[in-house]
């Protein structure tokens, strides 16, 4: 089985401080700030929304926040028992990584925790553009759609995956509660690490 993983929020804990560089990019540019507790009800979608953000805006500030985040990592950690769930899903699965975050800065986390189970990392610069890049992992790597997973914690992600016909799997440990992750429709929604280790993959 292929298993595509998303890395924030589903990998690395880099929950709070993300949201407090979104905070400093929401003073800068006029909004209201957000929270942890909004951040899991609404999603990312949800908080454009509310806040009314245009979407011609959403590249610039993308463009921000990937110049300020660089700096969280270097104490951001991976959330518990990922470790040893990844080590053992690699020795029968491949493994892979599909985030908007920067190449360098997920492989550099990896080293750093010795999560070296990945066969591939791809990064998506655009927050709403995961699908178009995983139709080119399929061209490269000649994945079989039904013989693969997208495991993310965002229903932008599952959404993403879905459009490519994919099995996915929703993680409530991340950014989103399971009630919004429910509206996305996942396969399956898990609430451990762990679990990934029980089901038949």
């Amino acid at each position: 089985m292929n298993l595509i993983f998303d890395f924030d929020g589903t990998i690395c804990d880099s929950i709070p401080p993300s949201v407090d560089v979104t905070n400093e990019i929401c003073i800068e540019m006029g909004y209201k700030k957000t929270s942890i507790k909004e951040l899991k009800k609404l999603g990312i979608k949800g908080l454009i929304k509310s806040r009314k953000i245009p979407l011609y805006k959403i590249p610039k500030i993308m463009s921000i926040y990937r110049q300020k985040i660089v700096t969280i990592y270097e104490h951001a950690q991976p959330f518990n028992e990922i470790g040893h769930v990844l080590k053992e899903l690699s020795g029968k699965h491949t493994l892979g990584i599909l985030t908007s975050n920067k190449t360098e800065i997920v492989q550099k986390f990896l080293d750093r925790y010795n999560l070296k189970y990945f066969d591939f990392i791809y990064s998506e610069k655009a927050l709403f553009g995961k699908d178009k890049k995983l139709k080119k992992i399929f061209s490269k790597y000649k994945f079989k759609k039904d013989e693969t997973y997208y495991i993310g914690d965002e229903t932008r992600d599952i959404e993403a995956a879905k459009r490519q016909e994919l099995k996915t799997i929703g993680v409530t440990w991340g950014i989103e509660s399971r009630q919004l992750l429910k509206k996305s429709n996942p396969d399956i929604i898990i609430s451990k690490p762990e679990v990934l280790l029980e089901m038949q993959l």
